[in-house]
């Protein structure tokens, strides 16, 4: 049984670091559309005060 668990670490730690990439691409394409919101929403405040 031993040998078993040993011979599924290798997957298991590919399949987090696999979740943890996808954590990181999901969490950076929410960063960019908020940035996006950002920026939309200061030029429409600068059209407003021209």
């Amino acid at each position: 049984a031993a040998k078993q668990s040993r011979d599924d670490a290798p997957i298991k730690r590919s399949i987090n670091e696999r979740e943890a990439a996808n954590a990181r691409i999901s969490n950076e394409s929410e960063q960019e559309q908020i940035d996006a919101q950002v920026a939309k929403e200061l030029e429409e405040q600068q059209e407003k005060e021209d």
